[in-house]
């Protein structure tokens, strides 16, 4: 029983968080997504029109690659082609994302 205690919030812990906030959109390549990692607050998104469509955080990944990339494609499966987010990295050298998904009218 103790080891299921210990291993719960490891097994949690270790899961993608996406927060859909405008639902219905297509998806899309992951190709498609254009991805930028800053601490700036204010971005200009280059296109005509834009929506905000969800949120994305990712659990702990070995490396920054593998953290876009699951960024990618969280954004793609909503719909989204542009992803905004900071980029963290732990004393480990793990590293996560987190950030805003929109989908962008070119």
């Amino acid at each position: 029983m103790k080891k299921w205690i210990i291993m719960l919030p490891l097994i949690l812990a270790s899961c993608t968080s996406v927060t859909v906030l405008k639902p219905g959109y297509p998806s899309k390549s992951p190709e498609e997504v254009t991805v930028i990692l800053d601490t700036v607050k204010e971005y200009n998104i280059s296109c005509k029109n834009y929506e905000h469509i969800g949120l994305i955080v990712t659990a702990w990944k070995w490396n920054g690659e593998m953290a876009i990339e699951e960024v990618k494609e969280k954004t793609a499966e909503i719909g989204g082609n542009y992803f905004i987010g900071n980029f963290y990295v732990n004393n480990f050298n793990d590293t996560q994302i987190s950030g805003n998904a929109y989908i962008c009218e070119k």
